[in-house]
Formats: C-alpha cells, structure tokens, sequence
C-alpha cells in the first residue's frame, strides 16, 4: 500500500467518521449549538444538521471512489 493510499484511507475515513457520528447517529451538542446559533428553529437546525452528515459522507465516497489519479 503506498503513502497516497493511506493518505486517501485517512481521509475518507475522517469524512465518513465526522459525517456519521456527530450528525446522522446522534447529534452532538456541539453541533447543535453551532448550528442554532445560525438563527434558525429547532426543526430547520436539526434538518441541516442532517443535510451536513449526509453531504460529508457522501463527500467521503467521492473522495475515495470517484477522486484518483
């Protein structure tokens, strides 16, 4: 396995990880504050909040399927 193939686990991993687990499995609160400090309701947060999990692995499958030399 060479070093750009680690470098690409690595990073897809991050992207699926922080898309998963602080937004699509249990928000985090963090997540929560930043968010509503937008201005928006609680249902348009949570929504968005949802949309940016998704985004993020989604970006994390482009990443490693789609983004190679």
């Amino acid at each position: 396995m060479t070093t750009v193939q680690i470098a690409r686990l690595i990073i897809t991993f991050a992207w699926l990880y922080h898309g998963l687990a602080p937004k699509l499995i249990q928000i985090a609160p963090l997540e929560q504050i930043m968010s509503g400090s937008v201005g928006f309701g609680d249902e348009l947060t949570y929504m968005f909040i949802k949309f940016a999990g998704i985004a993020e692995v989604m970006w994390g499958i482009i990443f490693f399927f789609f983004l190679q030399k």
